[in-house]
């Protein structure tokens, strides 16, 4: 998957992002975010372009505690009544990091583009230290797991490896 277009206004980030595999657009998917009035990330809605002209699929909403999302809620329209929830926390101290590494390295539209997307990445001075993924179906809880991540940083503060569960390393390095 490759970004083929983002766009922006006169806000705080990106509106929308379009991502389509190689020259088939009509199989990519359309990111629309929404931010509230502090500029953070509220809202991102998902759809395939040729769904109901467009119509979101996924929603995603983020509650914020200061400048950290604590919570992110994600629905799907095409399962009515089930919920994914991520409860996510954070170190005590800022790390300097290159969200488009990230990017790069895990892919826009991966299963978690609810976390790991370009106005939420841009907009978060830390990353997380977990998350616990919460599974709903009619409110009632059918799975759970916890992610861990292990950061490692250099004298400037910078990341310069991050590990993902047990074993999804990512390494950075600088001139």
């Amino acid at each position: 998957m490759k970004i083929d277009s983002m766009y922006y206004d006169a806000g705080p980030g990106a509106v929308q992002a379009d991502v389509c595999p190689g020259n088939l657009p009509v199989a990519g998917l359309r990111l629309q975010f929404e931010y509230d009035a502090k500029g953070r990330l509220s809202r991102m809605q998902y759809a395939t372009p040729g769904n109901d002209a467009g119509a979101s699929n996924v929603v995603v909403e983020y509650q914020w505690a200061g400048n950290l999302p604590f919570r992110i809620i994600r629905t799907d329209a095409r399962i009515p009544g089930q919920e994914f929830i991520l409860e996510l926390t954070y170190g005590l101290k800022p790390v300097r990091f290159d969200h488009w590494a990230l990017l790069s390295r895990l892919q826009l539209t991966n299963a978690n583009t609810e976390l790991w997307n370009l106005p939420l990445l841009a907009s978060i001075d830390r990353l997380p230290l977990s998350v616990r993924f919460t599974r709903k179906y009619h409110e009632r809880v059918c799975e759970t797991s916890l992610l861990l991540f292990r950061q490692e940083t250099d004298a400037c503060n910078r990341l310069t490896a991050l590990t993902i569960g047990q074993s999804d390393r990512i390494t950075f390095t600088y001139p």
